[in-house]
């Protein structure tokens, strides 16, 4: 896959799995990722991802796993 995640993505509020890991995906990871309460597991890891991670994705009580690595992100890490 190529291209950027769409901030639409806050709509699949369902969703518990979100692996877009080993593509090519540029952009940054959008805030709206944490309106998906219900996200278990996140890995966009080995992407072209770029900025920080969204403070909103530390609030996320149900996630468990956060794969990030090689992107290019920068900043802090979120907490709850």
């Amino acid at each position: 896959l190529w291209g950027t995640i769409s901030t639409l993505i806050g709509r699949l509020t369902r969703l518990e799995v979100f692996k877009i890991a080993q593509n090519d995906l540029s952009g940054f990871i959008p805030s709206e990722m944490g309106k998906l309460t219900n996200l278990v597991k996140i890995d966009v890891s080995e992407n072209d991802l770029s900025g920080s991670v969204p403070s909103e994705i530390g609030q996320l009580t149900n996630l468990e796993i956060l794969y990030v690595s090689n992107n290019d992100l920068s900043g802090t890490f979120p907490s709850e």
